[in-house]
């Protein structure tokens, strides 16, 4: 806790970091942030493209697992290089 405390002190102290905070702090005020509105809406759009994304991923994955069930993986390549049946 007192290694916090003196690392604060020092930083504040130190004018390069109280020159940064000082402009950082103007820069919030220039910053032209969302309406709650507008978060909503966007956040209601990210998800659902997320699940969107996620059905059709996961069914993709389930066709392709069904379609790698039925082929013979055993004597998959044998098959290919020897032209048998």
């Amino acid at each position: 806790m007192v290694v916090v405390a003196v690392g604060i002190y020092v930083l504040c102290n130190n004018r390069k970091v109280v020159d940064f905070l000082i402009s950082t702090e103007a820069e919030m005020g220039k910053v032209s942030w969302p309406t709650r509105q507008e978060v909503v809406y966007n956040s209601l759009v990210v998800i659902i493209t997320v699940i969107i994304l996620a059905v059709y991923l996961g069914l993709v994955d389930f066709g392709l697992a069904a379609f790698k069930n039925k082929i013979p993986w055993d004597d998959f390549w044998t098959r290919i290089f020897q032209g048998g049946a």
